[in-house]
């Protein structure tokens, strides 16, 4: 009775390894197996059930050339108030190295599809949106690093800050420049629209910031084109601020 019982406890044991092994075991996916898995199915199976509680969208994308052969997913939770004046939402992504697209007959053969690095990566996306009430249409800001949390919420308030002395009828407190890339070529127009760049910061849509460099936040106009307002110095007798606009090429 006690063999058989010791044999028992062994072979519950050898399930319970297999199980936690077979837990841990990195999920396989095709680029396509990845569009085609569910939202809930695929964050529990990347992030873990815990994690995946709050995702609220998932998108699989090739990273870099089609041809690398490298895609990610990428996971956003949430958005949830931070502080007083902010919306702060998580972002995850999982990485996966292997053929970015298939052949239809791969699809058959999960044993090659591309299991992930192992690892999960984090950052956050912010915006300046009291109690989490976003304006339509407005982005959640990235941070590209070493920009951080704390310096990207101080740049959103930056932005409203110049705005809002952009539209007021004192003199500004900042040196104000702006370089149209968009009339390189003479013939359309001078690059330079420094003298029209107060009305240009005061009308910008600021709920269109969608990255941060270190000193510059770029905004995304739903037109294609992008402006790059830079600040430096602000608060002290050498504060500037450089608008730059550029445009999305696309190419058929």
């Amino acid at each position: 009775m006690k063999q058989r019982n010791g044999l028992r406890c062994f072979n519950l044991l050898l399930a319970c390894m297999a199980s936690a092994a077979g837990a841990a075991e990195t999920p396989a996916y095709s680029f396509e197996s990845a569009q085609a898995t569910s939202m809930p199915v695929l964050a529990e199976s990347l992030l873990g059930r815990e994690r995946a509680a709050d995702v609220v969208s998932a998108q699989p994308f090739v990273a870099g050339l089609i041809n690398t052969g490298l895609f990610s997913v990428e996971f956003l939770h949430r958005p949830v108030p931070e502080g007083a004046d902010f919306c702060l939402q998580k972002r995850n992504y999982v990485s996966f190295a292997g053929k970015a697209r298939f052949d239809p007959a791969d699809q058959e053969h999960p044993e090659r599809w591309m299991k992930s690095a192992g690892t999960i990566g984090e950052s956050n996306l912010i915006a300046l949106a009291p109690g989490c009430h976003l304006l339509p249409g407005q982005l959640m800001m990235h941070m590209n690093s070493p920009v951080t949390l704390e310096a990207g919420m101080a740049a959103l308030k930056d932005l409203a800050a110049v705005q809002l002395a952009a539209r007021a009828d004192a003199p500004l407190p900042f040196r104000l420049t702006c370089q149209d890339d968009m009339n390189r070529d003479r013939r359309l127009g001078s690059p330079d629209c420094t003298a029209t760049a107060r009305a240009t910061l005061a009308s910008l849509p600021a709920e269109r910031a969608g990255i941060m460099n270190s000193g510059m936040i770029i905004l995304f106009l739903e037109n294609k084109d992008e402006w790059i307002v830079s600040t430096s110095g602000l608060g002290t007798g050498n504060a500037a601020v450089a608008l730059t606009r550029r445009g999305i090429i696309i190419r058929h």
